[in-house]
């Protein structure tokens, strides 16, 4: 359920009295809470651990979403999103209020201009094609478009969609005195979607700060993905590219998912696989397994649970839940289960 408030009820009133029309316009306050237990173990170290955890599912959010009507078919809108571990009450983001988003922006015939902090085009387009996106366990092959989803001093472009072709571009400025270069983010994608299919093909090429020598670190990603839904069954293909200058830790990688999402009813099953080939590291590939569940007690409130399993080779370290990449120890083969509740709101 989403709360309305209509600012112009009131002054549109008064306007009237005077022969004026006042402009249309509304806020919305949204979010998603969700919590649940997951028990995490790492082959190849002692120990296992079991949790009370936020965002198993989705990721718990509290959300503003507004928009005024400007008249001929253009409007002004604001999103503010702040992110929130449901368990402990702390702000996600590394604290900040509004991590998840907050941009302002204008939306007309010609498509959608914003500003602020907000998801890159590559994660708009990859996202959808992973039926485990957004699963606190689930996503962490392709760390690298996770970990550049969002990024601050963003404008964003986003087309009209014209014969079912539709298009997004966003730079980041890296504010940083003496190189235009240093922290810069740029990301485009094209999608096509035709009745039940839907394919996209975005790119990221992120500027770091310098790493010795080598000038400015830069990481290219490219991510090509592709979605058919059968009604049955939804299949999805996903294929993405890794590089990075950053010297003896230079990146060449190749990441690779299929995944299949079958509606029952009120029930969803969902299963996915990913490989990580990569082609820098001896022995760094990896394998990723998931399966998982949801129930819908109602279209707000759903029930769900799952499996996740890693191999790692010898020195690839992916991990799960807590041992995002990193985290686990090189070689180690983390398996995770989990089971909670989501409420959207």
């Amino acid at each position: 359920m989403k709360l309305r408030i209509s600012a112009s009820s009131l002054a549109g009133t008064l306007l009237c009295l005077c022969g004026s029309a006042a402009a249309e316009s509304s806020v919305a306050v949204y979010g998603v809470v969700d919590a649940g237990l997951t028990w995490e173990s790492e082959r190849h170290r002692a120990g296992s651990s079991t949790s009370l955890v936020s965002g198993g599912n989705s990721a718990s959010r509290l959300g503003f979403r507004g928009s005024e009507e400007l008249g001929k078919g253009w409007k002004a809108l604001f999103v503010l999103e702040s992110g929130f571990s449901l368990d402990d009450g702390a702000l996600g983001q590394g604290g900040l209020l509004w991590g998840r988003k907050s941009f302002v922006g204008l939306s007309g015939p010609y498509g959608t201009l914003t500003l602020g902090r907000q998801d890159s085009p590559l994660y708009d387009y990859a996202a959808p094609m992973d039926p485990l996106s957004g699963a606190l366990a689930f996503t962490r092959i392709f760390t690298q478009a996770s970990k550049y989803r969002r990024d601050n001093n963003t404008i964003k472009y986003a087309s009209p969609t014209l014969g079912g072709f539709k298009g997004q571009l966003a730079y980041s400025f890296g504010e940083t005195a003496g190189t235009s270069a240093s922290g810069r983010l740029l990301s485009a994608g094209l999608n096509y979607t035709r009745g039940a299919s839907s394919s996209s093909l975005s790119m990221q090429n992120i500027n770091s700060q310098a790493v010795g020598n080598n000038g400015i670190k830069t990481i290219r990603l490219v991510n090509l993905g592709t979605r058919y839904d059968f009604k049955v069954a939804a299949v999805s293909l996903m294929m993405q590219t890794n590089k990075s200058n950053e010297g003896a830790k230079a990146m060449d990688s190749r990441d690779f998912l299929a995944g299949v999402s079958v509606p029952l009813g009120a029930h969803k099953i969902s299963a996915s696989v990913m490989v990580h080939k990569d082609r820098k590291q001896s022995s760094g590939d990896a394998r990723q397994l998931a399966l998982g569940y949801t129930y819908g007690l109602s279209p707000r409130t759903h029930l769900y649970g799952g499996i996740a399993h890693i191999s790692n080779n010898k020195r690839a370290r992916f991990g799960l839940a807590s041992l995002a990449e990193g985290g686990a120890s090189d070689g180690s083969d983390p398996m995770l289960y989990t089971a909670g509740m989501k409420h959207i709101f």
